[in-house]
């Protein structure tokens, strides 16, 4: 059911394109270079570590 494999590729490709696209223009934004979206999640990690201990 749902949608068909050789389908999510495309979908899931176009969804990624559009993430990576909408970041760079952020970045752009920004004024910051070479932060990547997994960056922010490894970030995010670590802050919520950080904040268990306390």
């Amino acid at each position: 059911m749902g949608i068909p494999k050789s389908e999510r590729t495309i979908v899931n490709t176009i969804i990624s394109s559009t993430i990576h696209q909408a970041w760079a223009k952020i970045r752009k934004k920004a004024g910051i270079q070479n932060v990547t979206i997994h960056d922010l999640r490894r970030t995010f990690a670590t802050w919520m570590k950080i904040m268990v201990k306390h």
